[in-house]
C-alpha cells in the first residue's frame, strides 16, 4: 500500500496587497527590500497575523497601516533581514579601532575619563561586546573611567540574546582564543561572557529610521564613536543619508563613525574619510571642509573613472554581450597591456603600483579585476572594496565589486553594490565620456542591468 502525504502549499498574497505591505515596511521601518529579500514576506505575514488573531491579511494590513501596532510591524521587518554577526568581525576594521580610533579617543578624554559609544544595529550583541573588550584592554585602570556603551537594534529577540551574553562556537570564528579563555566561561557547548563585560553595555530597542531618536539618547552627551555596520545595505538612499546626518549630529567634533565595508558612503562634508590599513573610517570635522563636498561627483572622480575604464572597456563590451555571474572577465593580461605586462607580470606590476601609490584608486581597481580573472574572488573583493573606498564615485569599481560579491555568493551585497553603480552611472553622460574618448556608457549600463537581472533570475531586462 502506497501512502501519500499532502504537501502544504504556501499561501500567497494578492500582488497588490504584497506591494502594499512592502511599501508600509519601507515607509515605517526604512527597509527597501529586493525581490529576493522579500521572498519570505508572504509566510511571515501569515504567521504574524495568525499570532495576533487575524484571519485576513487585508485586515491586519489596515491595523498596521494605522500605526497602532508599530511593534508588530518592526517584528515583521526583522524576519526579512539577515542578522549575521560574530565577535571581532572584519579584522581590518577591528585593527583600525584597536590601533588608531580607541587610542586617540582615550588620549583625548584622559581629563574627563568619559567615553560615549554607540553600536547601532547591534543584532545579538557580538559587535557591542567586541567594543567593550577592546576598550577594557586599552584602558590602564578601567574602573576609573565612565564608559557609556549603548547598543540598539530593532529585533527584540536578538536583544534578549545579547543581554544573556551566551554564545555558541560560530560566534567565535574570528576571536583570539586568549580572549575567549579570559573573558568567557563555558556552559555546556556554549560560552557566557563575564558580568564585568556584560554590564558595560546598555541594550535598548530602537528603530533607526523613526521620525526622531529617543529623548533619552539625544539628551546624552555627544558620542565619541558610533559603529553601524551592514545596516544601511537594506535602506534606500534617502533613508541612508538621513541616518548618516543624524549620526553626524550625534557625534562630538573629532568623533568617529565606522560603517560596514558594503554600506554606502556618507555624502556629508562634515564627515571626512580617514584611510587606515585595510579600512576606511569617518571622522566628524569641526566645520564643513571646502575640499570634501560629497553632494555631487567630483570632476577628478569622473576622470579617474575614464582612465580606469579605458583599460577594461573591451571587457565591459564582452560582458554586456554575454553576461554571466560565474564567468570571469576576459583575459586581463590583454586588457591591461597599457599599464602593466602580461599574465603574472601584470599582477606583479599592479601590486607594485598599489604599494607605491596606495591612495590612488586605479591600482586597486586593476588588481581587483586581475584577481577576479584568476578566480581569487576574496582577494578581488578586498582590492575592489578599497577602490570603492578611495573613490566612492568609481562606477567601474562598484561594478567589479558587485560581480565579485555575486561570485562569492553574497547576493544581498552584490545587488546593493550593482544598484549603487547604476545610480552613479545616471550622472555620467554620453557627452562626458565621448569628450574623453571613451563612449562606453551604454555598454556599461547594459552590463550592470544584465548582472542585476541574473541575480534576480529574471532573464534579459527590457
Amino acid at each position: 500500500m502506497i501512502s501519500t502525504v499532502a504537501t502544504r502549499q504556501p499561501v500567497l498574497l494578492p500582488p497588490n496587497l504584497r506591494v502594499a505591505y512592502l511599501e508600509l515596511i519601507k515607509e515605517w521601518v526604512g527597509l527597501e527590500l529586493s525581490e529576493h529579500q522579500s521572498r519570505g514576506l508572504d509566510e511571515a505575514i501569515i504567521q504574524g497575523m495568525t499570532q495576533m488573531g487575524y484571519t485576513e491579511p487585508e485586515a491586519w494590513y489596515q491595523t498596521l497601516a494605522s500605526g497602532s501596532d508599530r511593534e508588530c510591524l518592526e517584528r515583521l521587518a526583522t524576519r526579512l533581514t539577515i542578522g549575521e554577526t560574530h565577535f571581532f568581525r572584519v579584522a581590518p576594521q577591528i585593527e583600525a579601532l584597536r590601533m588608531t580610533v580607541l587610542p586617540e579617543l582615550i588620549k583625548q578624554r584622559t581629563s574627563t575619563r568619559q567615553l560615549h559609544i554607540w553600536s547601532a544595529g547591534c543584532s545579538t550583541g557580538e559587535e557591542a561586546y567586541t567594543l567593550a573588550l577592546l576598550i577594557r584592554e586599552q584602558l590602564p585602570v578601567p574602573n576609573q573611567w565612565d564608559i557609556r556603551l549603548l547598543a540598539t537594534d530593532l529585533n527584540h529577540a536578538a536583544l534578549d540574546i545579547a543581554r544573556a551574553g551566551l554564545y555558541g562556537e560560530w560566534s567565535f570564528r574570528e576571536t583570539p582564543e586568549r580572549v575567549r579563555q579570559h573573558y568567557f566561561v563555558r556552559e555546556g557547548t556554549q560560552w557566557r561572557l563575564l558580568p564585568t563585560i556584560r554590564t558595560m553595555v546598555d541594550f535598548r530597542s530602537m528603530n533607526l529610521v523613526a521620525g526622531s531618536f529617543p529623548v533619552a539618547l539625544t539628551a546624552e552627551a555627544q558620542h565619541d564613536l558610533i559603529v553601524c555596520r551592514n545596516v544601511t545595505i537594506y535602506f534606500n538612499t534617502q533613508a541612508t543619508q538621513r541616518l548618516y546626518a543624524r549620526f553626524t549630529a550625534m557625534l562630538a567634533v573629532g568623533g568617529w563613525l565606522v560603517l560596514g565595508p558594503s554600506d554606502p558612503p556618507p555624502q556629508s562634508g562634515l564627515l571626512q574619510a580617514v584611510n587606515l590599513p585595510g579600512a576606511i573610517v569617518w571622522r566628524r570635522a569641526a566645520q564643513h571642509p571646502v575640499a570634501a563636498d560629497y553632494s555631487e561627483p567630483q570632476t577628478s572622480s569622473n576622470h579617474a573613472f575614464i582612465r580606469a575604464t579605458r583599460t577594461v572597456q573591451q571587457a565591459i563590451r564582452r560582458e554586456a554581450a554575454s553576461p554571466s555571474l560565474v564567468a570571469p572577465l576576459p583575459e586581463c593580461d590583454q586588457l591591461l597591456t597599457p599599464v602593466a605586462g602580461a599574465g603574472g607580470m601584470a599582477r606583479k606590476q599592479a601590486e607594485q603600483g598599489v604599494h607605491d601609490r596606495p591612495l590612488e584608486v586605479e591600482g586597486h581597481l586593476l588588481l581587483g579585476m586581475l584577481h577576479l580573472d584568476e578566480g581569487a574572488v576574496e582577494l578581488a573583493i578586498e582590492s575592489l572594496r578599497r577602490a570603492t573606498f578611495l573613490d566612492e564615485y568609481s562606477i567601474l569599481a562598484h561594478f567589479g565589486l558587485g560581480r565579485a560579491y555575486a561570485l562569492a555568493g553574497y547576493e544581498v551585497r552584490a545587488r546593493a553594490t550593482l544598484t549603487h553603480a547604476r545610480r552613479l552611472l545616471v550622472s555620467f553622460t554620453e557627452k562626458q565620456a565621448a569628450e574623453d574618448g571613451m563612449p562606453a556608457v551604454n555598454e556599461l549600463r547594459h552590463a550592470i542591468e544584465m548582472q542585476l537581472a541574473s541575480l534576480e533570475g529574471r532573464g534579459t531586462p527590457r
